[in-house]
């Protein structure tokens, strides 16, 4: 998974490394989204995907109910970016 995810982070580096020209054009508001947009996206996959559908792990695990921490994460770095870059 970690070299996965390596591999996923060098790929999107490499992108947008041939992507700079562009970027710099457009300016900084479609980068800061664009990065906003993936971090949310990335966390609501994780917590969806990886938390409650295949349960390989919780956000904390040493509480009585894991799930109140889970939707706080999924909220906080979640939702909040997703609609921050949607606007």
């Amino acid at each position: 998974f970690h070299v996965l995810m390596y591999g996923v982070t060098g790929l999107g580096l490499y992108l947008l490394w041939r992507a700079r020209d562009a970027l710099a054009a457009s300016g900084s508001r479609t980068v800061t989204g664009g990065g906003l947009l993936g971090f949310g996206l990335w966390n609501v996959v994780d917590v969806v995907g990886f938390h409650w559908l295949l349960g390989i792990h919780r956000i904390r695990v040493d509480v009585p109910d894991p799930l109140t921490y889970d939707l706080g994460w999924l909220a906080v770095f979640g939702v909040v970016p997703l609609i921050i870059a949607w606007s």
